[in-house]
């Protein structure tokens, strides 16, 4: 899995690029971590990720509760 992410003022966007299991959970989680305490708005583009498995799903649904807890928002694009 390749990770990339921008940060503007009020927005991150995370792209996951290739497919995304468990091996790499702990780098999303900490890409995921940081882009929450950078930006009040992360958003996470799945368009070029292949398949995910139920640990990212997990992660981003966690993810997702954090943002909102702290007043932000996550949210999730998908191809389509």
């Amino acid at each position: 899995m390749r990770i990339a992410a921008e940060t503007t003022s009020t927005l991150t966007v995370i792209r996951l690029e290739e497919g995304a299991d468990i091996s790499c959970a702990a780098e999303l989680r900490q890409s995921l971590a940081e882009a929450l305490a950078d930006a009040r708005e992360v958003k996470v583009e799945l368009s070029g990720s292949g398949e995910i498995d139920l640990a990212i799903v997990q992660l981003l649904w966690a993810a997702g509760r954090e943002a909102r807890a702290a007043g932000g928002s996550l949210t999730v694009e998908t191809a389509g």
